[in-house]
């Protein structure tokens, strides 16, 4: 990001760099980002509301979260970069 990059260009440059199984959590001042590796082999699920987005290794964190009745809850897929403005 040092060079100009935004945080989804920076995290496409940073794949030629990492290997092994991963989830990221990233964040800046204004956006968070969640990327995971090529197999997805470590758990994470997403509940996002008009109101927050939570992120857990299994559902169950997530289960006592106010509206997550409501949410749309889904697995990342691998390497897909998911960035949400904070």
């Amino acid at each position: 990001m040092r060079e100009g990059d935004n945080l989804s260009q920076a995290i496409q440059k940073g794949f030629q760099e990492l290997d092994g199984f991963y989830t990221f959590l990233i964040g800046t001042d204004d956006q968070m980002a969640l990327v995971r590796d090529p197999f997805a082999c470590k758990p994470a699920i997403v509940a996002e509301t008009d109101d927050y987005v939570a992120i857990a290794s299994e559902f169950r964190s997530l289960a006592h979260l106010p509206g997550v009745k409501h949410a749309k809850i889904y697995e990342p897929a691998p390497e897909e970069i998911y960035v949400w403005k904070i």
